[in-house]
């Protein structure tokens, strides 16, 4: 008897489309829910979050952006207090706070072969005030170098303690994968890639640090 009851109860339900189609529910507009042909596509978009600064990892493949527009000259601090260090950057109104403590670096735009989706990082490529090499050793022009090489295909950047240099390394065959350039302009990389640690005066808690403020 029972068995009956449900068995009504649902052909009830069923019989009764159009309550749920004109009423004011989640499908009472099907264009609104209905699956895109391009719904792959549309899936597969993802906005940016992570931006590294920072030098190539030994285990990246990677390519540095060509264009002049996807790099910037500018002023940073390293923090070496973290473990690796945390990089922050340095607006013209500090720049008299860091005389001696500041690095001036060129920022590239660089992305990697692999993982998919690439890691997008700005590379902090040290440079001096006026556009020339800070300093002329092993280990500073062997990095612009790959840096240069990188703006041409697929590099691999080692350190070599015996060489005191960076060894560049290339493809062991030619490769038709093309790098995947964030759509994002050099602005919008800065901010996400330093989003929190920008210093813009005396008022920033690293500089108090650095001046011995509230110890």
């Amino acid at each position: 008897m029972s068995d009956q009851k449900i068995t009504h109860s649902v052909a009830q339900s069923n019989d009764q489309p159009e309550a749920s189609s004109t009423g004011n529910g989640i499908f009472h507009n099907l264009e609104a829910v209905k699956l895109p042909a391009n719904y792959e596509q549309a899936a597969s978009v993802n906005k940016l979050q992570t931006v590294r600064v920072t030098r190539p990892e030994k285990s990246w493949w990677f390519q540095i952006h060509p264009d002049e527009d996807h790099q910037l000259d500018a002023l940073l601090y390293k923090d070496k207090s973290a473990i690796g260090g945390t990089e922050y950057f340095v607006l013209p109104g500090a720049f008299h706070l860091f005389e001696g403590r500041g690095r001036p670096v060129r920022l590239l735009t660089g992305v990697t072969a692999q993982p998919q989706p690439p890691i997008v990082f700005l590379w902090p490529l040290s440079w001096s005030k006026h556009g020339a090499a800070e300093r002329e050793d092993s280990w500073g022009e062997s990095a612009r170098a790959a840096a240069e090489l990188a703006k041409e295909g697929w590099v691999q950047m080692a350190s070599s303690m015996p060489l005191s240099a960076y060894e560049t390394f290339l493809p062991a065959q030619p490769t038709a994968t093309q790098p995947q350039w964030p759509k994002e302009s050099l602005s919008e990389l800065l901010e996400i890639g330093f989003k929190g640690r920008i210093i813009a005066d005396e008022s920033h808690p690293i500089v108090q640090q650095l001046s011995g403020v509230n110890l």
